[in-house]
C-alpha cells in the first residue's frame, strides 16, 4: 500500500521563482493593469503545482518613475514582466498606445507581447505560465547576462523626462 505524501511545509519550501513587473502606470494604462492581473491569474492557474512542488513565487511590482531608475532597472519596455531576471519577451514588440490608450501621450508606445503566433496587448496567462513553469522545472534560479550595453529607449525617456520635469504630477503616467 502506497501513501501520498502531503505538500511540504512551508520550512521545506526549497524553489524559489521571483517575478519582477515593471511598469509606467497601473491607473491608467491598460497594458499595464491588465499584464498585472494576467499574473494573478497565472499564478492561480498553477497554484496547485506550485503547493504540490513546495515552490514559492514572490511578485514584485516595481513602478518606474525616473529616467534614473529606469537605467537602473534596465527598463526596455512597458510593461516589463521578468522571471527569475529574465525577461519573459526578450523580443521587445511596441505599437502605439493612441491618445486613449494610457495617458502618456499620443506618440507613446507600449510593449505588445507574441505568444503562439499572435500579439496581444496584455501579457496573455499562457506566457506568464509558461515561463514560470520553465523556471520551475528548469533548475537553478538564473538570469540574462547583462547587455554589453544598454540605453534607454527613447519612447521611454520621452515619458519618463517629462514626469521627472514635473514634479506635480497628477493622474495618468506622465499627465
Amino acid at each position: 500500500m502506497s501513501t501520498v505524501d502531503a505538500a511540504p511545509q512551508p520550512s521545506e519550501v526549497r524553489r524559489r521563482v521571483g517575478i519582477d513587473f515593471l511598469f509606467l502606470d497601473l491607473s491608467v494604462c491598460g497594458r499595464c493593469s491588465g499584464s498585472d492581473a494576467n499574473i494573478a491569474s497565472a499564478l492561480a492557474a498553477v497554484d496547485g503545482v506550485l503547493r504540490a512542488t513546495g515552490a514559492r513565487v514572490d511578485v514584485r511590482r516595481l513602478r518606474v518613475r525616473s529616467v534614473e531608475q529606469a537605467r537602473e532597472l534596465r527598463f526596455v519596455s512597458s510593461p516589463t514582466i521578468r522571471v527569475n531576471g529574465r525577461d519573459i519577451a526578450p523580443e521587445r514588440l511596441e505599437s502605439e498606445c493612441g491618445a486613449d490608450g494610457c495617458g502618456c501621450g499620443p506618440s507613446t508606445s507600449c510593449r505588445l507581447w507574441s505568444y503562439r503566433g499572435r500579439q496581444h496587448e496584455e501579457a496573455p496567462v499562457g506566457l506568464i505560465v509558461d515561463a514560470v513553469l520553465s523556471e520551475l522545472y528548469g533548475g537553478t534560479m538564473r538570469t540574462d547576462p547583462p547587455a554589453a550595453s544598454y540605453e534607454l529607449p527613447d519612447n521611454l525617456a520621452r515619458v519618463l523626462a517629462a514626469r521627472d520635469a514635473d514634479t506635480s504630477v497628477g493622474s495618468g503616467c506622465c499627465a
